[in-house]
């Protein structure tokens, strides 16, 4: 664990640095980036109906907030967990309804289940056997019958 701890350490140094650089950024990937949540959440709506009742998602290393900013768009209520409280501070301002949990996805303490995970550009920082834990945990959290979205990059 002591290598996971020291990555995830190196992690919130560099996205705590960069976070100004993502928020100024995220108007370059809006148009795609909202293609794929629209997408997700009609999987998820048809999935799980609404009937009334109210989905959530949470969305796993919260950049910009440019995809929670999204989904609350359409109505969703949004959560974000991210380990770099500089990455929160800026989705905030994007996504101002949203409830934030500053710290390490595979460790935290969550208290409720999601009707939906999002995780754009995040299990690649990660060793294939903790990729593994982390699938692990989003099917814990997930709702009955929620979705799970998973991207990566190239590298």
């Amino acid at each position: 664990m002591s290598d996971y701890l020291e990555r995830a350490s190196q992690h919130k140094t560099a996205y705590d640095r960069t976070a100004q650089e993502y928020f100024q950024r995220k108007h370059i990937f809006d148009e795609n980036d909202r293609f794929l949540v629209e997408t997700f959440a009609r999987f998820l709506d048809r999935r799980i109906p609404r009937q009334g009742n109210e989905h959530s998602v949470l969305d796993v290393g919260v950049g910009s907030g440019l995809n929670l900013e999204q989904f609350e768009k359409l109505g969703y209520r949004t959560f974000g967990i991210d380990i770099s409280e500089e990455m929160i501070r800026f989705a905030r301002i994007s996504s101002p309804n949203t409830i934030f949990y500053a710290g390490d996805f595979l460790t935290f303490p969550f208290d409720r289940k999601f009707s939906g995970v999002f995780a754009k550009e995040f299990i690649h920082l990660f060793t294939k056997e903790d990729a593994v834990k982390i699938l692990d945990k989003m099917y814990e959290i997930r709702e009955k019958n929620g979705l799970i979205y998973i991207t990566t990059t190239i590298h």
